[in-house]
């Protein structure tokens, strides 16, 4: 287990990382997810209740709660 952990905690070269990153994002789009980091600004103004203000914040934040733990996986995997 040890030493899988240091193989993963190392720099992946770009043609692996790459194909990686566009596999996803294009999962993403498949399943008809909003992809990207600026999406989560909304998500988390409408968690804090601007919808009641701002007609553009109202919609059912739950519903993009997968980015918001996407955007905690990029977090936590670039400080590992």
């Amino acid at each position: 287990m040890n030493q899988f952990i240091e193989w993963v905690s190392q720099p992946w070269p770009w043609y692996v990382a790459g194909p990686i990153i566009a596999l996803v994002m294009f999962i993403l789009t498949f399943l008809g997810h909003s992809f990207g980091v600026s999406a989560n600004m909304r998500t988390m103004c409408s968690m804090a209740g601007l919808g009641s203000k701002v007609s553009f914040f109202k919609f059912n934040w739950k519903s993009q709660s997968w980015n918001l733990v996407f955007l905690a996986g990029g977090l936590f995997g670039g400080i590992l």
